[in-house]
């Protein structure tokens, strides 16, 4: 008997792995959230499993999304495991997504750090362009809550903080990563948790808002709704490290409560939602949590990127913040305070000194 069960969700068509034991429960697609019935699917002949790409035998197939597919494999020279993402005929006929896929590589390859799943080689062989990746064996953050449940503050708390180190390691580089989410975060069978995916990231060219291949468009949202940054929504070109900073935030919402900050019933609504409604206070889901995890998760969530943590290294600092003293409420940093600029009684004062100063203009010229 197999241990997991390949699913595909009918509404997004990605596929994933389901364990044995979630056979006749429903659970949702870590990709869309769609709920689904985990069905005990038969193995489909693959003609790939026992072929070998760059030196990597694939065992099995262990995910895909529209254009690539994924393969658990082994280093034929040693034995080590591997992990290698396939392009499609489809996806490689389709310009954007080709690049999209060479850019992923590019910008993997640069990141060495243990929170940060490592980028091995790429390249083209056999007609076939490919990704050998490092192999982490254990589910996904999404994978985890469905499964289990929501998490122990602490718990969260420590997963948030094992990525924000390696979203560290991505911002040094110039690097946005713009699509986190609890799917995109991995957990080994050692405890370590990894962020992968770099599909939708971007690199920042000095005086650029966007990477110089165009692939994103002013006005057109790139990544996941329900753990997308307004400005993120309303242009993918307006993410910065201040949108990865949200979709942490997002993510730790969702830990802890078993639920994204914003849900609905199409991507369109769960978008309108994020631009123009507040938040589910977190404390209506989980009520005993410490003033300290609420505050930061707000902060973290702010609809203003101005007011939200500075980075990653902000972030770091006030997750262990939180850790050591989690009844106190963290102090808003220093972006998080409100623009003096925009207060109401600062403008009447304004407003009062010019009136004067004309008044005294006024009798001086007419005296």
């Amino acid at each position: 008997m197999p241990s997991a069960y390949l699913q595909t969700c009918q509404a997004c068509r990605h596929e994933f792995l389901a364990p044995e034991h979630l056979v006749g429960r429903s659970m949702h697609c870590p990709h869309c959230r769609r709920v689904l019935e985990i069905i005990a699917t038969e193995a489909k002949r693959d003609l790939l499993i026992g072929q070998v790409v760059s030196g990597q035998r694939m065992l099995e197939r262990i995910g895909a999304g529209a254009f690539g597919v994924v393969y658990r494999c082994e280093n034929v020279a040693d034995g080590s495991p591997s992990a290698i993402k396939l392009i499609s005929q489809k996806g490689a006929a389709r310009g954007h997504v080709l690049e999209r896929f060479h850019r992923e590589a590019e910008l993997g390859s640069k990141i060495d750090n243990p929170h940060v799943v490592a980028h091995r080689k790429m390249g083209l062989e056999k007609g076939v362009h490919y990704l050998v990746m490092e192999y982490v064996d254990g589910p996904n953050l999404a994978t985890v809550i469905d499964e289990g449940g929501p998490l122990e503050w602490q718990a969260a708390c420590s997963r948030i903080l094992e990525t924000a180190y390696g979203l560290k390691a991505v911002h040094a580089l110039d690097i946005i990563h713009r699509d986190l989410k609890p799917s995109n975060i991995l957990v080994s069978s050692a405890g370590v948790a990894k962020l992968a995916d770099l599909g939708l990231a971007k690199q920042l060219e000095p005086g650029e808002g966007d990477d110089p291949s165009g692939l994103t468009m002013q006005g057109v949202p790139l990544g996941s709704p329900a753990f997308m940054a307004p400005e993120q929504v309303r242009s993918a070109r307006d993410a910065t490290s201040q949108a990865d900073v949200y979709g942490l935030g997002a993510t730790l919402y969702f830990l802890l409560s078993g639920e994204p900050p914003f849900d609905g019933r199409s991507g369109i609504e769960i978008m309108s939602k994020v631009i123009s409604e507040p938040m589910r206070p977190l404390r209506e889901l989980v009520p005993d949590l410490p003033a300290g995890v609420v505050s930061l998760v707000e902060h973290m969530l702010d609809k203003d990127p101005a007011r939200r943590p500075l980075g990653a290294d902000e972030v770091i600092r006030l997750l262990e913040q939180v850790l050591a003293a989690p009844d106190v409420a963290i102090a808003a940093p220093p972006a998080a305070k409100a623009d003096r600029g925009s207060s109401p009684v600062l403008w009447l004062v304004l407003g009062g000194l010019a009136l004067a100063v004309i008044g005294v203009l006024a009798w001086l010229w007419f005296r």
